[in-house]
């Protein structure tokens, strides 16, 4: 005669993401419902993310209009060099935000400190100036370090 033992329950613990319990068997649960509220590329980080775009274009001209201006040769290399970095760092940090790189940010802050770097240099020969660069520089930096958005759409990586 044979006598059935009761198998003891299988479960082990919960899904720390949909709290359905989980067995020895394989459990597929869909994270993406359960990411923080604050996360992607929406609010003011897709602004951020425009602004970085509309200011590639800005740059553009800038290098066009540099290139094409009758000032010394030198004068003009120096603006369209200023101009192709800002442009390639707005088209990277853009880019890189918008494929969730995890080194977005880096580039986002190195375009920002560029940012700040030249207002200041715009700023200090005439304190009288548009300080429009760098208080869009300042005011954004401070958005990357202090953002829990950026903070949970491109966690640190250990």
């Amino acid at each position: 005669m044979l006598v059935q033992e009761k198998v003891p329950d299988t479960t082990i613990d919960a899904c720390p993401h949909c709290s359905s319990p989980l067995t020895k068997d394989l459990h597929i649960c869909d994270p993406e419902p359960h990411r923080p509220v604050l996360y992607g590329n929406d609010g003011w980080l897709g602004l951020f993310m425009l602004t970085t775009l509309i200011r590639f274009v800005v740059f553009i001209f800038h290098l066009v209009e540099a290139l094409t201006t009758r000032a010394p040769l030198s004068s003009q290399i120096i603006a369209a060099a200023i101009s192709s970095a800002l442009a390639g760092l707005c088209l990277t940090a853009a880019y890189k935000l918008w494929r969730y790189s995890p080194s977005a940010p880096k580039w986002c802050k190195i375009l920002l400190f560029a940012t700040i770097a030249i207002g200041l240099l715009l700023v200090i020969p005439r304190p009288h100036s548009d300080v429009s660069q760098l208080l869009y520089g300042v005011i954004w930096l401070l958005y990357f370090y202090k953002s829990k958005r950026v903070q949970n759409t491109f966690p640190k990586v250990m």
